[in-house]
């Protein structure tokens, strides 16, 4: 869920997923930030890396909201780079 997730500058576990922050939305109640993942380190290909059932032009696509008061303490531009984290409880395994 987009709405768990937390945006970092650092990664503070070895499960983050380190993207570049490619759009910023004001959404009137809150931030919708597009976020393009890196492909993990030793993947051959984009197709090494995901599910297959993803669309291969949204593949590394993540979006992320942020509240407004949580983008105003700390606003994300495009181009900055960003770890996505989310609780252990939130996680979903994959298929």
């Amino acid at each position: 869920r987009s709405d768990k997730m937390r945006l970092l500058r650092e990664a503070d576990r070895p499960t983050a997923l380190r993207g570049t922050v490619r759009d910023v939305e004001y959404q009137g109640t809150h931030f919708l930030l597009t976020i393009e993942r890196d492909a993990p380190a030793g993947a051959v290909n984009d197709d090494a890396a995901v599910a297959p059932l993803v669309e291969p032009a949204k593949r590394h696509d993540i979006a992320a909201m942020l509240t407004e008061s949580s983008f105003r303490v700390s606003p994300w531009s495009r181009g900055d780079t960003a770890y996505v984290v989310w609780d252990e409880a939130h996680a979903l395994e994959a298929a």
